[in-house]
């Protein structure tokens, strides 16, 4: 089985000013889907193999998302640095921003 990991972050694009980035934009969707359907068809020669296969592939997609959760927050932390207000309380709307969409996961 050729499938074994996700597929490797790649550089977001740059959001639209005011409009958040895709939460999981560092990711390619298609490409993990693709790999994961490939492992999964390794099921009816070995299913253990598939298994384990699938939990270490799971594994690895976990590692990516936080890391691509953790580049966004890392955003966020930089625009407070040495701000006005103003830009206290557009980094706070962000923050929230963040979060809803993070919640937006568990739907």
């Amino acid at each position: 089985m050729a499938a074994t990991g996700p597929a490797t972050a790649t550089a977001a694009p740059a959001p639209v000013a005011g409009t958040p980035a895709p939460l999981l934009g560092s990711l390619d969707a298609a490409d993990i889907r693709h790999r994961f359907l490939d492992l999964q068809a390794g099921f009816v020669d070995e299913p253990r193999q598939a298994v384990e296969e699938a939990g270490r592939f799971v594994d690895d997609l976990l590692r990516q998302v936080a890391e691509a959760l953790q580049a966004q927050r890392g955003q966020l932390a930089g625009a407070a640095a040495d701000s006005s207000t103003e830009d206290l309380r557009l980094t706070l709307r962000a923050y929230r921003q963040f979060v809803d969409r993070i919640l937006g996961l568990a739907d």
